[in-house]
């Protein structure tokens, strides 16, 4: 799994298309495909930015902006980072096998749905370890990236095992643990896997509750996965129970199908 660093370590601020300012979030250092590996980009011509051809006097006169194909590869190479390299490819929406799981459909419908930034913001998959609700949350993670949309993938015991570390490195003169979380509670698209599925000290409970009330109050797009909530608390339960605001799938009947996999 990867692991959170410090924001003084991450990639440079890029624009997003919309003219707000993104940030990086990443980890240990990704190779990238090399320039004979790729399809060189017409717009840019493979140097990862681009000039807007602002006339002088204007506020973008002379400046050079991150070209969509580099959004795309630093973000893809953020996801990569939290799930495996290795992995990534296969984890997509065409590649997800209903003959496998068919109880599953409901839940890759409404999956793809909301990487269309259709439907409520929020999406909660509910259910066994091993039905496919964490390849389903990378795949709708490949779609809003696909649609210039920032997204933050964690795996919830990654982020708070990278949030211990960021207390330890602000000791050391670093960015601090807050403006890790105060990034993740602001950014475009949260995906957290695997949330409630260990024992919460009571620190983990108020960091997730300001977290998730956070985005739940401005509406942002958020997608949790979880197959035990009893460890959430009532106050995020409740929020989570706000039909207007989240859409829960609860995939009662799907199958673990780790153990047919290879087969």
């Amino acid at each position: 799994m990867g692991e959170l660093t410090p924001l003084s370590q991450i990639l440079p601020r890029p624009q997003h298309p919309n003219g707000s300012s993104m940030q990086i979030d990443g980890d240990k250092s990704t190779m990238l495909p090399t320039p004979s590996d790729r399809v060189v980009c017409p717009t840019c011509d493979g140097r990862g930015w681009i000039r807007q051809g602002s006339p002088l006097g204007h506020p973008d006169f002379g400046k050079i902006f991150p070209c969509d194909c580099a959004y795309t590869d630093r973000a893809m190479a953020a996801l990569a980072r939290a799930v495996g390299e290795m992995a990534l490819p296969s984890m997509r929406f065409d590649r997800f096998s209903l003959a496998r799981n068919p109880s599953m459909a409901v839940a890759l419908r409404v999956s793809k749905k909301w990487s269309q930034g259709q439907g409520a913001p929020w999406l909660l998959l509910l259910g066994r370890p091993g039905c496919g609700k964490t390849m389903l949350a990378v795949a709708a993670a490949q779609a809003h990236i696909a649609g210039r949309r920032w997204v933050v993938f964690r795996h919830t015991a990654d982020f708070f095992n990278g949030l211990r570390k960021q207390i330890k490195a602000e000791a050391e003169g670093e960015a601090s643990m807050q403006e890790m979380l105060e990034h993740t509670m602001g950014v475009e698209v949260l995906i957290l896997d695997d949330v409630g599925v260990q024992q919460q000290t009571p620190w983990e409970q108020e960091t997730i509750d300001t977290l998730l009330n956070y985005r739940y109050q401005r509406g942002k797009w958020t997608m949790l996965t979880s197959n035990n909530l009893s460890m959430v608390g009532a106050r995020i339960s409740s929020r989570l129970s706000d039909g207007s605001v989240c859409r829960v799938v609860w995939c009662k009947e799907a199958k673990d199908v780790r153990p047919t996999l290879g087969r």
